[in-house]
């Protein structure tokens, strides 16, 4: 009976003790001097975050980076990165710790970055609009060997404006994907991501294999108008030659 007794005050002692909330350094933009804040109920992060996009129309950069408390199961551990073509991009990266977080999140890019992998991916970016039909493709550089295509809202001041981009992507999308609806909270704007879809990007081949059959019977007839002259010629000059 006494071990009986034993564990049930152990269990009362375990229920009714109180938990130290978190205490997280808390700033926007992030420093090294940032105060510390307690947490809310559910916080249970100390979230570093840092973030560069270009995603006005004036592809003007803007990079933001904090320190906050967050929740798990809310917010990415790691980095994401989108490039859309036409100079337009969304780079994210983030740390999420059980204490004070050590250091910055940061992108660890490599020099591989400047060099074209051999992949490519429909491309397309729309402000205001849910979505964005294709238009052409962007060559992927470096470990960018997704295709993806995100929509979401920007949000400043209260007033929200959305968008649709479809291009070439890294990171934990796997993870960001189960996270929907991503916010994203800076200090110049707000940002959201609702919906996102990847897959692994085509080589060059398979874009140029993938650009021949779908061409329709109209297309097909002018392409054969313009080739057939160079063929024909080509092959008299070989007999004549």
């Amino acid at each position: 009976m006494a071990p009986l007794s034993l564990l049930l005050v152990g269990i009362l002692l375990a229920v009714a003790r109180v938990v130290e909330p978190l205490d997280c350094p808390t700033c926007l933009p992030a420093s090294i001097n940032c105060p510390p804040q307690t947490c809310a109920n559910g916080q249970d992060r100390c979230m570093s975050m840092k973030i560069y996009q270009s995603l006005s129309i004036g592809k003007t950069l803007t990079s933001d980076s904090s320190r906050s408390c967050a929740a798990a199961n809310k917010n990415v551990n790691g980095s994401f990165m989108f490039d859309f073509g036409d100079g337009i991009f969304l780079q994210y990266s983030s740390l999420l710790c059980t204490a004070s977080c050590d250091g910055d999140a940061n992108f660890n890019d490599v020099n591989l970055i400047h060099y074209w992998n051999g992949k490519y991916c429909p491309k397309c970016y729309r402000s205001g609009y849910t979505s964005c039909e294709d238009n052409g493709t962007v060559s992927c550089f470096g470990d960018y060997t997704q295709c993806a295509e995100i929509s979401g809202k920007i949000e400043e001041g209260g007033f929200e404006i959305p968008f649709a981009a479809k291009g070439c992507a890294k990171g934990n999308l796997k993870e960001l994907s189960s996270k929907l609806s991503l916010k994203i909270v800076a200090f110049n704007y707000n940002y959201t991501l609702d919906t996102l879809s990847y897959r692994v990007a085509s080589g060059a081949l398979a874009v140029m294999r993938r650009l021949t059959f779908s061409l329709n019977s109209k297309d097909l007839v002018s392409q054969v108008a313009f080739f057939l002259p160079c063929f024909l010629s080509l092959f008299a000059a070989k007999i004549l030659s």
